[in-house]
């Protein structure tokens, strides 16, 4: 079902664009914060962290683990919603959470 039938079933055939354009900005807002997991960052040498930003700014919350398994648990446990999505390319940022 696409935004535009959901907006529709909701408010009728009156509004349908404002109503998806809505949902459209409610459903990206949902996405601004992500998890962004460093393996060995200057702040914590031989280990990992996973960084909240919000809106594309880092914040000041971490979850810190002795190895990436650890973070993952971590992540996973508490936010269970959330997606890891993997950067095999990136040996320092191996993935993001959202």
């Amino acid at each position: 079902m696409t935004v535009d039938q959901i907006a529709s079933r909701r408010v009728g055939k009156t509004n349908t664009v404002d109503a998806a354009q809505r949902a459209l900005n409610l459903s990206q807002r949902a996405r601004t914060a992500s998890w962004v997991v460093y393996v060995n960052p200057d702040e914590y040498p031989g280990g990992c962290i996973a960084r909240l930003f919000k809106n594309l700014d880092p914040t000041d919350v971490v979850i810190t683990g002795d190895c990436i398994s650890r973070v993952r648990v971590l992540l996973a446990m508490n936010y269970p919603n959330l997606q890891c999505f993997p950067r095999p390319n990136d040996k320092f940022i191996p993935e993001v959470w959202y």
